[in-house]
């Protein structure tokens, strides 16, 4: 199911934003911990709509996360693509 899918992938981010907090060192050159937990509370209210069956209409689904993660992130960061695929997946409901 589509659902989930998203789901799953959500909950990787999140699971990898957590990891990414808990070890700044990694990421400090192009995030802050303010953003990782912007982005984490994003994904998190996505979770929340998908258990609620409270998707909104395709035109409402766009978080902006992948455009600041492209634009400003690196290009091979695995938590930038495990970020954009779970953005992603929920656009695609």
């Amino acid at each position: 199911m589509k659902t989930d899918n998203a789901m799953k992938k959500i909950k990787l981010a999140i699971d990898g934003i957590n990891q990414a907090i808990d070890n700044f060192n990694e990421v400090q050159t192009f995030t802050t911990i303010n953003q990782l937990n912007h982005f984490k509370e994003k994904l998190m209210n996505c979770e929340h709509l998908i258990q609620l069956n409270n998707i909104p209409d395709k035109s409402h689904r766009n978080l902006g996360i992948s455009r600041i993660i492209i634009d400003q992130w690196p290009f091979d960061s695995e938590l930038g693509c495990m970020i954009i695929n779970a953005e992603s997946e929920y656009k695609s409901l």
